[in-house]
């Protein structure tokens, strides 16, 4: 009999003890079931996919062999992923992603995703030919008017001067001037060097490179002068002013022409460029309001009233808000 009995009861212990890792087991399935196929994590019902994981390793290691990537790593990786959802469900579930700057901010990036994705300005690029007939196309644009080259020595003389003093200075500057009339444009350049009191010039033979009528860089009396030399190469009569006496010589001369293509060419490819830009932008927004219901109040834009932005205290170094009166 009590065999018998403990063979019953060892065999209650073993019902018991299958019955319990069936359960277990079950409970294994369920769990394991439950848990999404292609997640590596779920926050709040939220899952981080193999792919997110995948791509973030892929971002923070991706100089690093695949292989080489520790167990640590990857841990260490879906925690910080793990970390920025919790963020992200909280402040959703406190309605901070309601508020109006952040629907604004929100709305804002997909505005510019968006029109990354869908506006492509390769309409910007200008073929050689375009060019050409912007160019035929500008008119007078780029038309230079005549300008001259000239050369000149100053003899200075103050302004309170005596009458001996300024007819002394012109005996020089006549001097100078024939025999600056008596020379080429290299014995004119050693006279600058000797006699000219301005410093700009001196140095460089004289030299005051292009200009036209009504340049402000140059004594009106010396472009009069100059304009009234009929060949390069010659003198204008010395000229007087209350500053002094000027030796003028007139090095060349230029028609008014057109400048040439390829002195422009840039220019008309950067204008023409951001004109097509111009174009293809006005477009691109045109087909995004096509189909759209656009209704403008105009009457109450007029009456709309900016109210006038109170002006901060200024802040001193080391002083806070609260530290002011």
């Amino acid at each position: 009999m009590r065999s018998n009995l403990l063979a019953w009861v060892a065999l209650a212990f073993v019902a018991a003890g299958t019955l319990s890792c069936r359960k277990s087991a079950e409970k294994d399935a369920v769990v394991s079931s439950a848990f999404p196929a292609t997640a590596v994590a779920t926050i709040g019902g939220q899952e981080i996919s193999e792919e997110t994981l995948r791509s973030e390793l892929r971002r923070r290691f991706g100089a690093t062999p695949a292989e080489a990537v520790t167990l640590e790593q990857k841990l260490e990786t879906l925690e910080r992923l793990v970390r920025q959802e919790a963020i992200f469900a909280q402040a959703k579930a406190s309605g901070f992603d309601q508020s109006p700057e952040m629907q604004a901010r929100i709305k804002n990036l997909i505005i510019a995703q968006f029109r990354e994705q869908r506006f492509t300005n390769a309409t910007s690029v200008v073929s050689e030919q375009e060019i050409q007939t912007a160019y035929e196309a500008s008119g007078d644009r780029f038309v230079q008017p005549a300008s001259m080259r000239g050369a000149m020595l100053f003899i200075a003389q103050p302004a309170n001067a005596s009458a001996e003093k300024k007819a002394e200075a012109r005996r020089r500057a006549e001097s100078i001037l024939a025999e600056a009339r008596a020379g080429d444009a290299q014995a004119f350049a050693q006279l600058c060097v000797r006699h000219s009191d301005d410093q700009v010039t001196r140095y460089k033979g004289g030299d005051l490179g292009w200009f036209s009528r009504g340049a402000a860089a140059v004594e009106p009396a010396l472009v009069d002068a100059l304009e009234k030399v009929s060949k390069a190469g010659d003198f204008a009569p010395l000229i007087e002013t209350s500053r002094g006496y000027f030796i003028a010589r007139l090095v060349e001369i230029r028609d008014a022409a057109r400048k040439p293509l390829a002195e422009v060419k840039e220019l008309l490819r950067h204008q023409s460029a951001r004109d097509k830009a111009a174009l293809a932008e006005r477009d691109f927004h045109a087909a995004m309001k096509h189909g759209l219901e656009i209704r403008i109040d105009q009457a109450r834009v007029e009456q709309l009233s900016i109210p006038t932005q109170k002006s901060q205290p200024p802040r001193l170094p080391g002083v806070t808000m609260s530290d002011t009166p």
